[in-house]
């Protein structure tokens, strides 16, 4: 394999990587008394275990496909929630907004 072969190659791994990288890291991130979105590893995380274990409920009607929507009056919801590993905490009140393009 010559090193232009091996350059291409790895151009085309790395940049939707670093995209991907600068998408998750432009979500707005959980904040400590606002509901949160926690999203779990699909298949291998139970996100309702893990919201009632760090003193947790969900919200809403509905349950999102993705996640669950989440709030706790405990100081310590958002740091103990984090000590169990979900895959993101987002913020559930700007996240509509993220969404959307406002960006509020």
């Amino acid at each position: 394999m010559s090193l232009r072969t091996c350059a291409a190659c790895l151009l085309f791994t790395a940049f939707p990587l670093v995209g991907l990288a600068a998408l998750v890291l432009s979500l707005p991130r959980a904040v400590p008394s606002q509901p949160i979105l926690v999203v779990g590893v699909p298949g291998l995380s139970n996100v309702e275990a893990m919201v009632s274990r760090a003193g947790g409920y969900p919200i809403g009607p509905t349950r999102p496909p993705l996640g669950l929507l989440v709030h706790s009056q405990d100081p310590d919801f958002l740091s103990d929630l984090r000590a169990q590993w979900p895959y993101l905490l987002l913020n559930a009140d700007k996240l509509s907004n993220f969404m959307c393009g406002r960006n509020a």
